[in-house]
């Protein structure tokens, strides 16, 4: 927040400018914009996706300057199976429950995001942080991390951001687990 205006002030008249976008941790209400108006040119909160600095950045430098990022693991199926005795029948069992259970725990994570019911919020995370956790599903169990977070502080202004992120993560995680299911 300090050095922004300083790069900028330095570029004033050269012609030059530097992108910068700015990344936190602890997405608070009204965060983007102090970013944006001390000069940042994107903002995007943890927990962070590849694809998503990827195409802030394309979009800060143009598309054939920015590169494909590494395909993340939707889960650990080697961590998985050790959490179920190395059973893979176990592993496709538990895998079809989550799926299954998945539309509910996004639903109720968006009726507590609508009502600014923080508790029920910081519930629904800690359970589907510890449902995703057993895959290891790392981006799944952060987004989870950080909504049981944002409901810790009660302070749910970057819920909307988080929550979606959450969603992608679990898609990717559900394409992953049918994958593993029908193999």
């Amino acid at each position: 927040m300090e050095a922004t205006p300083l790069i900028r002030e330095r570029e004033r008249g050269t012609g030059r400018h530097v992108p910068i976008i700015a990344l936190t941790a602890h997405a608070m209400k009204g965060d983007r914009e102090r970013c944006l108006a001390a000069g940042m040119d994107d903002y995007l909160p943890k927990p962070l996706q590849p694809r998503e600095l990827l195409e802030a950045i394309a979009r800060l430098v143009g598309p054939g300057e920015a590169r494909e990022a590494p395909v993340e693991p939707t889960f650990d199926r080697e961590e998985a199976l050790n959490r179920v005795g190395g059973d893979p029948e176990v592993l496709r069992e538990i895998a079809e429950l989550l799926i299954e259970s998945l539309p509910g725990h996004l639903s109720g994570m968006r009726a507590a995001i609508a009502r600014g019911d923080a508790p029920a919020l910081g519930r629904a995370a800690h359970s589907l942080k510890g449902a995703v956790a057993t895959f290891g599903a790392r981006s799944a169990v952060d987004a989870a991390v950080r909504l049981e977070t944002l409901a810790q502080e009660n302070d749910l202004g970057g819920a909307e951001e988080s929550f979606r992120a959450l969603q992608d993560a679990l898609t990717r995680l559900e394409a992953g687990l049918r994958a593993e299911i029908s193999s």
